[in-house]
């Protein structure tokens, strides 16, 4: 972009962004003056250069503070207002998981020998292309969720695989 474009440029974003910030301050002044009428009616300059006759109006609402008991004592509505906030946040740690959980009561497992069921676990097989692991049971190229005399295949590792009738857990290792 030459120096004429960019020259153009900028003139344009001038030209299209100052309204939308005279706006934004013009705005933003309003507001402010907004709530100082609502707060107590005039800005603290003003209050210095004309001293009040009767009572202000700090002294005729309640939940108005005046200038000087500002600093003294907060409002009693304000402060049970924040109590009654504060009494329905709740007090416990919210990342703290608590007690854990007993673990349910299972029926004793009978032992149950690899040798005696003739599984032979031979080897491992990992599928590059889909990630699935496959063992090589009794010959068999098995993959986890298959069956094997009843039994069910878990969880296959490189060196073990994890078989599951129901009742009974089995790790059967590699030979």
């Amino acid at each position: 972009m030459n120096e004429k474009t960019r020259t153009r440029t900028a003139w344009a974003l001038l030209l299209v962004l100052s309204p939308v910030l005279a706006l934004t301050v013009w705005d933003a002044a309003t507001k402010i003056q907004e709530r100082k009428q609502r707060a107590g009616g005039t800005t603290p300059a003003a209050v210095e250069s004309v001293a009040p006759s009767g009572p202000t109006a700090a002294e005729n609402e309640p939940g108005l503070a005046s200038s000087s008991d500002a600093a003294s004592a907060p409002d009693p509505r304000v402060v049970e207002e924040q109590e009654k906030l504060a009494a329905t946040i709740p007090t416990r740690n919210p990342f703290d998981a608590g007690e854990p959980e007993a673990a349910p009561a299972t029926k004793p497992v009978r032992p149950v020998n690899p040798d005696r069921l003739r599984i032979k676990f031979s080897g491992f097989v990992l599928n590059k292309q889909s990630g699935k692991r496959l063992a090589i049971v009794n010959g068999q190229l098995l993959g986890e969720g298959d069956s094997l005399q009843g039994w069910t295949i878990g969880k296959i590792a490189c060196d073990s695989i994890l078989l599951a009738d129901g009742t009974n857990t089995l790790v059967v290792e590699k030979k």
